[in-house]
């Protein structure tokens, strides 16, 4: 689900790929763009609610730790 919010997020085309290890400078993700992808995140996922007091940079620093926090977060949910 992350992959395809940062696909949404940013209109990455599906040819272009994204593996875990993908770091979200690379992509180019500024805050708006962070902003966004929780937002969409929170949108398409049940359960899924995003507290921005919580919220680390160590989360947003690869498609692999966004999918940790949101793991983490229904678990906590």
């Amino acid at each position: 689900m992350a992959i395809a919010a940062l696909r949404e997020v940013l209109d990455i085309d599906e040819m272009e790929e994204i593996l875990p290890e993908t770091t979200l400078e690379s992509l180019s993700l500024d805050s708006t763009s962070i902003f966004e992808l929780l937002m969409v995140l929170e949108d398409n996922i049940d359960g899924l609610s995003i507290d921005p007091e919580d919220i680390e940079p160590e989360y947003f620093e690869s498609v692999e730790t966004i999918v940790d926090y949101i793991d983490k977060s229904l678990v906590n949910a």
